[in-house]
């Protein structure tokens, strides 16, 4: 949906959209560089494949939030642990790799900041 269309209620609902989209997005890079999708199989039920197509992603409620931004969290530090580097390809190789998944990584934290900053921090009450 586009965050533009008349859909959409307000410019925050709009707003919150397209930082979904792009945790989404960052979210599925990240995907393809754990070696088991197992551990993070949970965000696939609220951010991957396996989402509710038709819920609101503007409306996430604060336990949801919370979680959400925890497993990222924990995602984006397993791409950055050592268990990942592989010590077999050469330096050029592994370095290259290194990077893109620190990258990857830095990305999803920007994203989950992005996220956790729209969801979970109180917004300023409107006057009458």
């Amino acid at each position: 949906m586009d965050p533009l269309s008349p859909l959409f209620r307000n410019a925050e609902e709009a707003e919150r959209h397209s930082i979904v989209a792009r945790l989404r997005e960052r979210y599925g890079e990240a995907r393809e560089l754990v070696s088991s999708p197992e551990p993070f199989g949970h965000l696939e039920w609220i951010l991957g494949a396996r989402r509710n197509l038709t819920r609101d992603e503007s409306d996430f409620d604060l336990r949801t939030a919370e979680l959400v931004v925890l497993w990222l969290e924990d995602l984006s530090w397993n791409l950055d642990s050592p268990g990942l580097r592989s010590h077999s390809d050469p330096g050029d190789v592994a370095t290259s790799a290194a990077a893109s998944r620190q990258s990857v990584a830095q990305n999803l934290r920007v994203a989950t900041r992005e996220f956790a900053a729209a969801f979970l921090c109180p917004k300023p009450a409107s006057s009458p």
